[in-house]
């Protein structure tokens, strides 16, 4: 097929490359708390941690995050458990229903991720704890209308956990660091090599299945079960960090020794800009901790327990977390100040009037603090007109997209032969992409627009849907209506203006809006699936689609071959349909 031509149909055949995502199961607690139980299943994969920029996206930049279209507030709460365990059951008692309420008077949702409450022994068994950890604290970033992170890090570094896998070159070069050939057939018994990984990686075994009486339900022999796997993740945990810090670089070798406290926090908070104001810090000092003997109590509270390396280390890991990190970081006013005594019972609000002072006005901080994030948020969300239902629509789309595009490989000659027809001046009529049913048409499509942007750079814009994925994508009113109103904006048009309730009318103001387009704004419109339009209002007479484009105007087009769908032979008719042998 020649370069130069100006109107195409490009046969797709592309079957295998539609790869669906892994499907994932959601759960909600009543209580509006989402426990490690209830989210198990919730692995998914989320993007970047760009800035949401809705013009941007308005535009067809499918590179940046999303803004959340759910009306939601969703907050992970991170500490170290057995030091906050009043803090978060006061909380959960008297503030959340508050904010709850809150929330819903403004039509909002709210939750609270504690990933301590609800941890099973099957998570802890297959080593999957950490992880789901981290999961449900990215959706909350994701998904959190304001406040997304609260940590109560104090004295405790926490518990500390390596990774559950390992590529195999970084699995060699840590045996070769470590010396103790009893240790080294430990840790071969736990991590078993799985060739079928790209790159092959070795894999921390579920700790039933070394030592099954972990999950008995006799609770001595689970007592002495767990006993023994802390005795061995201990041993195995300190001979891998020492190897890492032997044979790898730094900041890979914090992966065998950092906490997962320090992880959520810097997940949470360090990891850009945005999650910083987002984010409060309730740091509660306990004067005198420091000075007395270790005992059970204590070491609810701080390190105390272990060997005197591993002590030290912790305590070196949080003073550098908390003084060198988060006070640095953190503005003043996303810090909240507490001190109090130490008693032999710990945090003892029953006991001790100072403590119950104290959590008091933790719950009163918390309520203010909280709220005024929230009101901010919801305003500044208002003003950018994120409920607006064709701002909606674009989202929707440009998600879809993006998992799709997550989902694409290869097919470089079918992307390079649709940036030629974008950049070919000559080329006045809409590129066709057809194919059976599976055969990768959606994927092309998705992958095609992400390159656009590039393509035509930061000036050009980009509309795009995937008809039939959302209910104003269907009928062909509601998607030109969409449509017109997408580039009205993006060109500052008013989009204020009725729409006509003649379809004839509406199709004609369609065709009109696209010679908004120009040589320094270029316009390029993807509409995947024209089969899946309903029929009516004569969507599948195509009268709607121009036959001829306006200069800076581009449009790619997809579409089942069937008869059935009525869409392909009128296309065939429409358009000089040019094949080339073997394409």
């Amino acid at each position: 097929m020649g370069c130069n031509v100006s109107r195409v149909l490009v046969p797709v055949d592309l079957r295998g490359t539609d790869i669906p995502a892994q499907k994932t199961t959601t759960t909600s607690s009543p209580a509006g708390i989402a426990t490690a139980a209830a989210t198990r299943n919730k692995l998914q994969t989320i993007g970047s941690e760009t800035k949401p920029d809705i013009e941007q996206i308005v535009r067809g930049n499918v590179s940046l995050e999303c803004p959340s279209t759910a009306k939601i507030v969703r907050i992970f709460t991170s500490s170290t458990f057995t030091d906050t365990r009043h803090e978060r059951n006061t909380l959960m008692k008297s503030v959340y229903p508050r904010l709850k309420s809150r929330c819903q008077k403004k039509g909002y949702e709210f939750q609270v991720v504690d990933m301590r409450w609800g941890v099973r022994d099957e998570a802890t068994d297959d080593h999957m704890a950490a992880e789901l950890c981290l999961k449900e604290l990215d959706l909350c970033k994701k998904l959190s209308t304001g406040p997304c992170f609260v940590t109560f890090l104090s004295h405790k570094y926490g518990y500390r956990n390596f990774p559950r896998e390992i590529e195999a070159s970084e699995f060699i070069k840590l045996m070769d660091g470590i010396f103790d050939e009893e240790v080294k057939r430990l840790l071969l018994r736990w991590f078993k090599k799985d060739d079928n990984a790209i790159p092959s990686t070795y894999i921390l075994q579920p700790i039933s299945s070394q030592i099954p009486e972990f999950l008995a339900n006799d609770e001595e022999r689970k007592k002495a079960g767990k006993t023994k796997w802390n005795q061995e993740n201990q041993t195995m945990h300190w001979a891998l960090i020492n190897a890492a810090y032997r044979q790898l670089s730094t900041t890979r070798a914090d992966r065998y020794a950092m906490s997962l406290t320090e992880a959520e926090i810097s997940r949470g908070v360090l990891s850009s800009q945005e999650n910083i104001s987002r984010s409060i810090w309730f740091y509660r000092k306990i004067k005198n901790i420091d000075e007395q003997e270790p005992d059970y109590t204590l070491s609810r509270y701080t390190d105390c327990v272990g060997s005197g390396d591993s002590v030290k280390d912790s305590r070196n890991r949080l003073v550098n977390l908390r003084d060198n990190k988060l006070f640095r970081i953190l503005p003043r006013d996303n810090i909240v100040r507490y001190t109090v005594s130490w008693s032999p019972s710990g945090i003892d609000p029953d006991e001790n009037d100072e403590h119950k002072t104290y959590l008091n006005k933790l719950c009163q901080d918390f309520e203010y603090k909280l709220s005024a994030m929230i009101d901010d948020a919801i305003q500044t969300r208002e003003k950018a007109k994120l409920d607006d239902p064709h701002i909606e629509e674009v989202v929707q789309h440009t998600l879809f997209c993006q998992e799709k595009c997550r989902a694409f490989q290869g097919r470089n000659d079918t992307l390079k032969r649709i940036s030629y027809y974008l950049k070919d001046s000559k080329s006045d009529f809409p590129l066709i992409l057809h194919g059976e049913s599976g055969s990768g048409k959606t994927c092309i499509m998705a992958a095609a627009v992400r390159n656009t942007w590039r393509v035509l750079g930061t000036r050009g814009n980009i509309i795009i849907r995937f008809l039939g994925t959302t209910p104003d994508s269907s009928n062909i009113a509601s998607l030109l209506t969409s449509v017109i109103l997408q580039i009205r904006r993006i060109y500052g048009v008013d989009i204020k203006s009725e729409m006509p309730m003649d379809v004839k009318d509406l199709f004609q103001l369609f065709q009109d809006t696209l010679s908004f387009g120009t040589k320094d704004r270029p316009l390029a419109l993807f509409f995947d699936s024209l089969d899946q339009l309903d029929t009516a209002g004569g969507a599948r007479q195509l009268t709607w689609l121009p036959r001829q484009l306006p200069e800076y105007v581009k449009m790619v087009i997809s579409t089942l071959t069937e008869a059935k769908y009525e869409i392909f032979p009128r296309l065939k008719t429409a358009v000089d349909t040019i094949t080339e042998e073997g394409r």
